[in-house]
């Protein structure tokens, strides 16, 4: 199911970017036996392209949510999110090696934030299931904002944080507990999905007010993507040239 997702919506993006990498993507699945302690997780494949990026899947999580939920899954982690994203940066050979593989949390997460929004923005997927679950997936980033300041800031022993989780959640108390542990072990990493995404969809709308009818979207993608992986702060500058640059091409 997870291989066709990625079949349907592959060829659907070309529309949407100037460029589409060439890196292949499999997809893998944890063994049983690692499913109660290791998270599905994607790996960009080898700079020389000898091996494909991969995704692997952990069976047993799955089984515990919708089925409508996994097209999000998809959208984050392979396409139009990470595997698009990273393997464009390590395709660039016009970057240097450094600016070709390095990572920011908050640009990384960002950008898979905000493709999980693309096919919902361009018409690929309007289930109306498939966007209330994402916009509950975007209602847990907002509440890990201020999960992750009580934990660290306020000092909230585990059970506070967990109720807090919970109740504004919905989710059930062990995911809670998860989330809780992953925030508490690394301070403000959750933090960067919704902050990464609310600057992504801020600069695409800068984009979008300064050039009016004008605007394509392969151009706010290119800005984005075509420099490898920034800092926010020297992201903004940067899409802030390229729409001076493009508003001269009016």
């Amino acid at each position: 199911h997870i291989e066709a997702l990625i079949s349907d919506i592959e060829p659907r993006l070309s529309g949407l970017f100037h460029q589409m990498p060439k890196g292949r993507i499999t997809v893998k699945t944890i063994p049983r036996f690692a499913e109660t302690n290791r998270n599905q997780s994607y790996q960009p494949p080898s700079l020389d392209g000898s091996r494909a990026g991969f995704f692997e899947l952990n069976v047993g999580q799955l089984l515990d949510e919708a089925d409508f939920e996994l097209p999000i899954l998809v959208y984050h982690e392979i396409f139009p999110g990470h595997h698009l994203q990273i393997t464009l940066a390590q395709e660039t050979e016009s970057l240097p090696s450094l600016r070709r593989i390095i990572t920011f949390d908050a640009y990384i997460e960002g950008w898979a934030k905000y493709a999980e929004t693309i096919p919902a923005l361009h018409g690929i997927n309007e289930d109306p299931k498939f966007n209330l679950a994402r916009m509950r997936r975007e209602l847990i980033s907002t509440i890990n904002l201020a999960l992750d300041t009580g934990i660290h800031g306020k000092r909230w022993s585990e059970e506070q944080a967990i109720a807090f989780f919970n109740d504004h959640s919905g989710m059930g108390e062990a995911f809670s507990r998860y989330i809780v542990h992953r925030s508490a072990s690394v301070p403000a990493q959750m933090c960067s999905y919704k902050i990464g995404m609310m600057k992504m969809l801020e600069l695409r709308r800068k984009m979008e007010d300064a050039l009016g009818s004008r605007f394509d979207v392969r151009d706010f993608h290119h800005s984005v993507l075509s420099r490898g992986a920034l800092p926010l702060a020297l992201l903004e500058p940067i899409v802030d040239q390229d729409i001076e640059r493009l508003k001269k091409q009016l």
